[in-house]
């Protein structure tokens, strides 16, 4: 008797939260009921929607070949080959596209649906990324975009970013906001800035240079860019690589530079994430006093 009220809580807990998910197939198995706060507590952190060409996601357990519908988990980083691209769905709504070669991963990944609870930090380690905060974010829930020295917070919006090396060496970020708004940090150099649509934040560190620049994006191709993303399956566009001899750098890598519509050229390795002291408390305090 005792087994089957569990059973009948467990299901009526299941039916009437706050869980969100894109594809009817999840399942009851998918998640875990934490007796201690009473709530449901996915044992996945989001699903592939869409794929093209080889995509891997590797973490402790191996390197494993992903397919549409393969759930991904909070220590796995992912990866495109030169000819793959993935869509994917976190548990939260969030979506997450990845150019050809392109990796991320979650450093910092807490979701409890039922009470409201995100706590992310979502990392670009190289190559291009389209990512999209569908549900906008409660003052106490932190969202966090990382590229290379300079993070992002952010409470709902759509946010592009690259990271790639050039063939000197130099550690070339972008990080843009295509709707919405956010508080950019950068650590390298302490400078911090609220940033709303069409901001595009460039910072290059390098041998014998270390310049940032703060650029608009025109407004057709914020047009284009959004149209584009609400047909991913007819095209995938993303930030263009910025030509860096526009902040009176000379000698660079090859870029397609200005706002031409990408052409999927291999990205450079990148670097490894340094640590961060306290950036996120700073971003998100700065995003509530921006917003209120």
């Amino acid at each position: 008797m005792k087994l089957l009220l569990l059973s009948f809580s467990f299901i009526f807990i299941l039916l009437n939260s706050q869980i969100v998910i894109a594809e009817p197939n999840y399942n009851a198995e998918d998640f875990t009921f934490d007796p201690t706060t009473s709530t449901l507590v996915p044992k996945f952190m989001g699903k592939v929607m869409l794929i093209r060409g080889k995509v891997f996601a590797t973490s402790d357990q191996g390197r494993r070949q992903l397919s549409k519908g393969q759930k991904i988990y909070k220590k796995d980083t992912v990866s495109t080959t030169k000819n793959g691209i993935v869509k994917i769905e976190l548990v939260d709504q969030t979506i997450i596209t990845l150019n050809k070669n392109s990796e991320f991963n979650v450093s910092k990944w807490k979701y409890i649906p039922q009470k409201g609870e995100r706590d992310a930090i979502i990392n670009l380690l190289r190559g291009h990324m389209r990512t999209h905060f569908k549900v906008k974010a409660q003052k106490r829930n932190k969202l966090e975009v990382r590229v290379n020295n300079v993070s992002m917070a952010v409470r709902g919006t759509k946010v592009l970013a690259n990271a790639r090396t050039d063939s000197v060496g130099r550690e070339i970020t972008q990080i843009a906001l295509i709707e919405g708004y956010g508080h950019l940090f950068d650590q390298n150099n302490e400078k911090q800035a609220n940033i709303t649509t069409g901001d595009h934040y460039i910072s290059v560190i390098g041998p014998s240079v270390t310049k940032t620049k703060m650029d608009k994006i025109p407004t057709q191709e914020i047009k284009r860019l959004l149209l584009a993303g609400k047909s991913p399956k007819k095209d995938y566009s993303f930030l263009a690589n910025y030509d860096i001899t526009k902040m009176g750098i000379v000698n660079n890598s090859p870029s397609n530079g200005g706002y031409k519509k990408i052409k999927n050229k291999k990205a450079g390795k990148g670097t490894k994430q340094e640590k961060w002291k306290e950036t996120m408390q700073k971003l998100n305090q700065k995003l509530d006093e921006y917003k209120d």
